[in-house]
Protein backbone atom coordinates (compact mmCIF):
# COMPACT_ATOMS: atom_id res chain seq x y z
CA UNK A 1 0.00 0.00 0.00
CA UNK A 2 1.07 3.47 -0.81
CA UNK A 3 3.04 5.39 1.91
CA UNK A 4 1.47 8.81 2.82
CA UNK A 5 4.74 11.39 2.25
CA UNK A 6 5.58 14.89 3.44
CA UNK A 7 2.74 17.33 2.18
CA UNK A 8 0.34 14.04 1.78
CA UNK A 9 1.98 12.83 -1.50
CA UNK A 10 1.46 9.11 -1.97
CA UNK A 11 4.84 7.32 -3.01
CA UNK A 12 4.93 4.20 -4.76
CA UNK A 13 7.20 1.90 -3.38
CA UNK A 14 10.79 1.98 -5.02
CA UNK A 15 11.88 -0.79 -7.01
CA UNK A 16 16.35 -1.72 -6.76
CA UNK A 17 16.92 -0.46 -10.87
CA UNK A 18 15.23 2.84 -9.62
CA UNK A 19 17.64 3.29 -6.09
CA UNK A 20 20.50 2.23 -8.02
CA UNK A 21 19.61 4.55 -11.07
CA UNK A 22 18.79 7.48 -8.51
CA UNK A 23 21.98 7.21 -7.22
CA UNK A 24 24.55 6.45 -10.38
CA UNK A 25 22.42 9.52 -11.93
CA UNK A 26 22.95 12.30 -8.79
CA UNK A 27 26.84 10.62 -8.71
CA UNK A 28 26.82 11.47 -12.36
CA UNK A 29 25.57 14.72 -12.20
CA UNK A 30 27.71 15.74 -9.09
CA UNK A 31 25.25 16.22 -6.84
CA UNK A 32 25.20 15.83 -2.85
CA UNK A 33 22.38 14.19 -1.16
CA UNK A 34 21.22 17.56 0.31
CA UNK A 35 21.44 19.04 -3.72
CA UNK A 36 19.46 16.69 -4.42
CA UNK A 37 16.94 16.79 -1.47
CA UNK A 38 16.98 20.73 -2.12
CA UNK A 39 15.09 19.87 -6.11
CA UNK A 40 13.32 17.17 -4.46
CA UNK A 41 11.85 19.56 -2.03
CA UNK A 42 12.58 16.85 0.30
CA UNK A 43 14.99 15.72 3.20
CA UNK A 44 18.35 14.64 2.78
CA UNK A 45 17.55 11.12 5.06
CA UNK A 46 14.94 10.82 2.42
CA UNK A 47 17.46 10.98 -0.48
CA UNK A 48 19.49 8.13 1.11
CA UNK A 49 16.70 6.22 1.68
CA UNK A 50 15.24 6.11 -2.05
CA UNK A 51 19.35 4.92 -2.72
CA UNK A 52 18.83 2.00 -0.36
CA UNK A 53 15.39 1.06 -1.73
CA UNK A 54 13.94 1.53 1.65
CA UNK A 55 11.49 4.48 1.24
CA UNK A 56 8.88 4.67 -1.78
CA UNK A 57 8.59 8.08 -4.29
CA UNK A 58 6.26 9.98 -5.22
CA UNK A 59 5.70 9.45 -8.86
CA UNK A 60 5.69 13.57 -9.63
CA UNK A 61 9.08 13.45 -7.63
CA UNK A 62 10.39 10.76 -10.21
CA UNK A 63 8.89 13.19 -13.03
CA UNK A 64 10.72 15.94 -11.64
CA UNK A 65 13.95 14.48 -11.09
CA UNK A 66 13.67 12.74 -15.18
CA UNK A 67 13.04 15.85 -16.49
CA UNK A 68 16.07 17.58 -13.90
CA UNK A 69 18.65 14.85 -15.35
CA UNK A 70 17.23 15.06 -18.58
CA UNK A 71 16.24 11.16 -18.77
CA UNK A 72 13.56 9.37 -19.79
CA UNK A 73 10.97 8.66 -16.71
CA UNK A 74 10.72 5.18 -17.80
CA UNK A 75 14.80 4.40 -17.31
CA UNK A 76 14.64 6.24 -13.85
CA UNK A 77 12.08 3.67 -13.06
CA UNK A 78 13.36 0.56 -14.73
CA UNK A 79 11.36 0.40 -17.30
CA UNK A 80 13.74 0.49 -20.71
CA UNK A 81 17.33 0.76 -20.47
CA UNK A 82 17.53 3.72 -22.96
CA UNK A 83 18.12 6.58 -20.84
CA UNK A 84 17.02 9.47 -23.24
CA UNK A 85 16.32 9.11 -26.98
CA UNK A 86 12.07 9.28 -26.99
CA UNK A 87 12.47 7.96 -30.54
CA UNK A 88 14.36 4.69 -29.45
CA UNK A 89 12.11 4.07 -26.77
CA UNK A 90 8.94 4.55 -28.68
CA UNK A 91 10.32 2.09 -31.23
CA UNK A 92 11.07 -0.26 -28.33
CA UNK A 93 7.70 0.34 -27.75
CA UNK A 94 6.98 -0.75 -30.61
CA UNK A 95 8.83 -4.04 -30.96
CA UNK A 96 7.39 -4.93 -27.89
CA UNK A 97 3.94 -4.67 -29.58
CA UNK A 98 5.17 -6.53 -32.35
CA UNK A 99 6.41 -8.81 -30.40
CA UNK A 100 3.37 -9.70 -28.66
CA UNK A 101 1.31 -9.66 -32.32
CA UNK A 102 3.61 -11.65 -33.55
CA UNK A 103 3.31 -14.41 -30.52
CA UNK A 104 -0.32 -14.00 -30.94
CA UNK A 105 -0.23 -14.79 -34.34
CA UNK A 106 1.62 -18.07 -34.22
CA UNK A 107 -0.44 -19.11 -31.54
CA UNK A 108 -3.17 -18.77 -33.84
CA UNK A 109 -1.39 -20.66 -36.63
CA UNK A 110 -1.06 -23.35 -34.05
CA UNK A 111 -4.19 -23.69 -32.89
CA UNK A 112 -5.87 -23.83 -36.87
CA UNK A 113 -3.16 -26.28 -37.62
CA UNK A 114 -3.90 -27.90 -34.79
CA UNK A 115 -7.69 -28.01 -35.35
CA UNK A 116 -7.61 -28.92 -38.51
CA UNK A 117 -5.04 -31.96 -37.49
CA UNK A 118 -8.34 -33.02 -34.92
CA UNK A 119 -10.40 -32.81 -37.70
CA UNK A 120 -8.48 -35.04 -40.37
CA UNK A 121 -7.55 -37.59 -38.08
CA UNK A 122 -11.42 -37.71 -36.65
CA UNK A 123 -12.27 -38.20 -40.01
CA UNK A 124 -9.81 -40.94 -40.36
CA UNK A 125 -11.14 -42.64 -37.06
CA UNK A 126 -7.97 -42.07 -34.63
CA UNK A 127 -7.77 -39.16 -31.56
CA UNK A 128 -5.29 -36.56 -31.95
CA UNK A 129 -3.62 -34.82 -29.42
CA UNK A 130 -0.02 -33.20 -29.11
CA UNK A 131 2.37 -32.58 -25.95
CA UNK A 132 6.05 -30.30 -25.95
CA UNK A 133 8.13 -31.98 -23.69
CA UNK A 134 11.62 -30.60 -25.68
CA UNK A 135 10.24 -31.22 -29.20
CA UNK A 136 6.45 -31.31 -29.98
CA UNK A 137 5.20 -35.01 -29.79
CA UNK A 138 1.68 -36.14 -31.69
CA UNK A 139 0.24 -38.87 -30.25
CA UNK A 140 -2.53 -41.41 -32.31
CA UNK A 141 -5.08 -43.66 -31.19
CA UNK A 142 -8.02 -45.26 -32.52
CA UNK A 143 -11.26 -47.09 -30.72
CA UNK A 144 -9.63 -50.61 -32.28
CA UNK A 145 -6.16 -50.02 -29.99
CA UNK A 146 -4.25 -50.79 -32.85
CA UNK A 147 -2.45 -47.16 -32.34
CA UNK A 148 -2.60 -47.34 -28.78
CA UNK A 149 -1.13 -44.10 -28.19
CA UNK A 150 1.14 -44.06 -31.35
CA UNK A 151 3.72 -41.28 -30.72
CA UNK A 152 5.21 -39.10 -33.46
CA UNK A 153 7.70 -35.93 -33.50
CA UNK A 154 7.28 -33.59 -36.37
CA UNK A 155 8.79 -35.26 -38.50
CA UNK A 156 7.04 -38.72 -38.72
CA UNK A 157 3.66 -36.59 -38.43
CA UNK A 158 4.13 -34.74 -42.02
CA UNK A 159 4.85 -38.01 -43.77
CA UNK A 160 2.03 -39.63 -42.08
CA UNK A 161 -0.09 -36.26 -43.20
CA UNK A 162 1.84 -37.06 -46.60
CA UNK A 163 0.26 -40.34 -47.29
CA UNK A 164 -2.73 -39.53 -45.89
CA UNK A 165 -3.37 -37.02 -48.46
CA UNK A 166 -2.21 -39.50 -50.96
CA UNK A 167 -4.56 -41.80 -49.91
CA UNK A 168 -6.96 -39.25 -50.64
CA UNK A 169 -5.86 -38.21 -53.59
CA UNK A 170 -6.15 -42.12 -54.97
CA UNK A 171 -9.62 -42.39 -53.53
CA UNK A 172 -10.72 -39.13 -55.57
CA UNK A 173 -9.13 -40.34 -58.88
CA UNK A 174 -11.12 -44.06 -58.25
CA UNK A 175 -14.35 -42.38 -57.71
CA UNK A 176 -14.02 -40.02 -60.86
CA UNK A 177 -13.14 -43.02 -62.74
CA UNK A 178 -15.71 -44.82 -61.89
CA UNK A 179 -18.03 -42.18 -62.44
CA UNK A 180 -16.61 -41.92 -65.68
CA UNK A 181 -17.34 -45.52 -66.77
Amino acid sequence: MPEKGRGGRRAIPINPTTAERIRQLRNQHRETQPQLAAIANCTPVTVARWENATRGVDISVLQQLAAHWGVLLAYLTGETDIVSDPVAFRLEQENKVLDGFAAAVEEHEYNIRRTRLDNLFSLCGFTYRDSYDGETLHTLTDETGFLDGATFNDAELNDILSRIHALIELECYRKTAAQGK
